[in-house]
């Protein structure tokens, strides 16, 4: 895999995808790598995930119009956030912390960090692929958000706007038009947004296994 080798050796805590990831990199720097998991290598949180290359999902969840929402949630009988009344003093902190990352001005550096890594995601994951012989892993036809009506589908603009800011590809579907690029898809959706550069993995265990693999 590499062609020079330095005599420093690095311990990898964690043999997920994450873990693999950076010990491909570490060898094609030249070091050696030993990759620790008490659970064997792919068989935590990378074994059997959905394993979606999401590279249009950066937005900061500490933005207003997801904190805005958390009093309704918290009171909701089934609602997404659910927290013991003892332990909201203790909580205060953070959320005051949450609130703070959501100003205008921290959301959009968090949003800039978030594009410049979302526009290398397949320079650097490709040679990892190739090297572990693993190209065909990636699918090739993107992935689509859908809306069963328009009250949905705007209520995504914030989404939008964000791949129009950093110049994200993407295409609004509506109608028959979804069900053209995917058949599968019933009538009930009305609104599609198909975001091509969004892959996923079709065996991630095997990937993290595959990488796991290589040696220097």
């Amino acid at each position: 895999m590499v062609t020079a080798r330095s005599e420093s050796t690095v311990h990898v805590v964690g043999a997920g995808i994450i873990g693999a990831a950076l010990a491909f990199e570490l060898q094609r720097q030249g070091k050696q790598v030993t990759l620790i998991d008490k659970a064997g290598v792919g068989c935590g949180a990378s074994y059997g995930n959905m394993a979606s290359i999401a590279s249009t999902e950066f937005m900061p969840l500490s933005r207003p119009s997801v904190w805005k929402k958390i009093p309704g949630w918290l009171m909701a009988a089934n609602g997404p956030v659910r927290i013991q009344p003892a332990h909201f003093p203790r909580l205060l902190p953070w959320f005051w912390r949450f609130v703070e990352a959501g100003r205008r001005s921290r959301v959009r550096e968090l949003e800039d960090a978030g594009a410049a890594l979302s526009r290398r995601i397949y320079d650097d994951l490709l040679p990892m692929l190739d090297a572990a012989g693993a190209r065909d892993f990636l699918s090739s036809n993107g992935t689509m958000s859908i809306y069963t009506d328009e009250r949905e589908f705007k209520a995504d603009r914030e989404h939008i706007d964000l791949m129009d800011r950093y110049q994200l590809p993407y295409e609004i579907l509506t109608g028959e038009a979804i069900r053209e690029r995917e058949p599968a898809i019933g009538a009930a959706i009305k609104y599609a947004l198909l975001l091509p550069d969004n892959r996923t993995i079709r065996d991630p265990f095997e990937l993290v296994v595959l990488s796991g693999e290589m040696r220097n």
